[in-house]
């Protein structure tokens, strides 16, 4: 009676059941994946023996089964206790199924040691390839600078506590766009490495009067103070000197390698050569008290002026004297779109410092 009245209730009680069911099984199956294998391997570590076991376990039941039904063919006097032949040929068909186990193990092994022995000392023979290959395998994999610098990793650390999120989330901003979309892939350059003495290549310049390509290229290599000239320099001296250059790779006077070219954070952005400008009046003014007080590493300044007073001279003669002092300077841009010609002016007189 109380179940038909609340069959509805039941019913939907059952439903919401299933479904909270599924959905935690569905959490712990996709994701906590990882969870899951971990647990799985786990558990089959644990049951692993115990299956081996339950095989051999089955496999020399039915060793055992045969050899009892040969032993009881094997005729018995009249007179003779049939439950203790019974026993003894379970006895030896135990032992000789154990015998032909260590047998066919026995045999496993000797057939196997031998190649297990012979890869061993392929391994050994050949761990100097190896070795050269694993090399050569990892050496693009690593960076000769870290991908974050100590300073980022600290500022990460301080946003990471002072902002409640993740230290994964302010690395992230540490980053670049395209970087973190791993749209971006190492830059390289083709250079050319001398390998023959310059002695004997400016020997062979002279006797190379049948190929004067050949003979421009390799002087080109020979006029340079490094052993590494980059290709594209060789191309804008020369022109187009592809195939000389690839002949005196096959004579063995050089190779060509590459190698992992810096990207410019300024890219096309012309570098424009500056000169200090004559300071106004206003301009000496403020420097006069800006500039004891950098010397002197304490103070808070604030430069008022319209646009066009002349105030980012005052920030560079500021910037200039810490740099005199051996410290280092940040500057800050009020507006992303001022970055370029702030970037253009600093650089017309600090150089790539």
């Amino acid at each position: 009676m109380f179940r038909d009245k609340y069959r509805q209730q039941i019913t939907w009680g059952i439903t919401v059941f299933i479904l909270l069911f599924m959905a935690i099984a569905c959490y712990f199956l996709f994701l906590r994946w990882g969870n899951v294998v971990k647990g799985w391997n786990t558990i089959s570590g644990i049951l692993a023996p115990v299956s081996f076991g339950l095989i051999i376990a089955y496999l020399l039941d039915s060793l055992v089964s045969a050899f009892i039904h040969l032993f009881e063919r094997i005729p018995l006097p009249a007179r003779a206790n049939k439950a203790r032949w019974g026993k003894v040929y379970r006895a030896l068909s135990i032992v000789a199924s154990e015998v032909i186990f260590v047998l066919v193990i026995a045999l496993l092994i000797s057939s196997i040691i031998p190649q297990i022995i012979d890869s061993l000392m392929t391994i050994i023979s050949n761990i100097d390839t190896y070795a050269a290959n694993l090399e050569a395998w990892s050496t693009p994999l690593l960076e000769d600078y870290p991908a974050v610098l100590p300073a980022l990793l600290r500022l990460a650390m301080r946003i990471k506590e002072s902002s409640f999120c993740t230290l994964a989330q302010a690395l992230r901003l540490m980053f670049p766009a395209q970087m973190r979309g791993e749209r971006i892939r190492n830059k390289t350059r083709e250079v050319v490495v001398l390998t023959c003495d310059r002695t004997i290549g400016a020997q062979l310049v002279a006797s190379q009067a049948r190929a004067p390509k050949r003979a421009q290229v390799l002087a080109a290599l020979l006029e340079s103070e490094s052993d590494e000239t980059p290709v594209e320099a060789l191309r804008q001296k020369l022109g187009e000197c592809r195939q000389p250059l690839m002949a005196l790779c096959k004579m063995g006077f050089a190779r060509i390698e590459e190698r992992e070219a810096l990207r410019s954070p300024y890219g096309a952005m012309e570098r424009l050569a500056g000169q200090d400008p004559t300071l106004t009046a206003q301009q000496e003014q403020v420097l006069s008290a800006l500039l004891p007080a950098v010397e002197a590493g304490k103070g808070a300044f604030l430069l008022y002026g319209v646009t066009g007073s002349g105030k980012t001279e005052v920030f560079i003669r500021a910037v200039r004297r810490c740099a005199q002092l051996g410290r280092t300077a940040i500057v800050l841009v009020p507006e992303i779109a001022l970055t370029p010609q702030m970037v253009m002016w600093f650089r017309s007189r600090f150089g790539e410092d």
